[in-house]
């Protein structure tokens, strides 16, 4: 019974939030259901109607505008968004905590950052956060490795920075 309210609570605030999609695992009522992935909707968010801000400030406003359309100039490395080269890391590594931002993405849309690790890139989604986005459900990825609060980008789309 608690895996399906846990997946009505998800379903609920998908409804809410703006233009995302997920990827789950179905599971009895004896079991915990997992979200494997989760994107956004380029037709939805997008570069022209994003709101384009440093990643610091992302990192502050996730409470206030959550669910928002934004642009983060970023380098991309494992599941995580970083400011500067400098403070790329593993996304294991907690020292960083502060100078990242996990993210969600279709793998096809990072594909080419991640072959480019020292490119920066625009990364275009809508803001969230971990425990905010998937209340009492088990989420694998970035959310799965990081504690609370983890803000996290789910990804519509990744531009090269010029």
């Amino acid at each position: 019974m608690r895996a399906r309210a846990a997946l009505a609570s998800a379903i609920a605030l998908f409804a809410t939030a703006p233009a995302l999609a997920q990827e789950s695992a179905d599971a009895p009522d004896d079991q915990i259901m997992s979200v494997n992935g989760a994107w956004a909707d380029p037709a939805k968010c997008n570069l022209g109607n994003a709101r384009r801000m440093p990643l610091a400030e992302a990192l502050r406003r996730v409470d206030t505008d959550f669910g928002r359309c934004v642009a983060i100039p970023v380098y991309i490395r494992d599941q995580a968004l970083f400011a500067t080269r400098r403070t790329r890391a593993p996304s294991e590594a907690t020292d960083a905590q502060e100078e990242r931002i996990g993210f969600y993405a279709k793998d096809r849309v990072t594909a080419r950052a991640a072959r480019h690790p020292d490119r920066r890139y625009w990364v275009i989604g809508n803001l969230s956060e971990c425990d905010r986005q998937w209340p009492d459900v088990m989420v694998m990825g970035y959310c799965h490795y990081n504690a609370s609060p983890a803000p996290i980008l789910i990804v519509a789309e990744v531009r090269p920075a010029r």
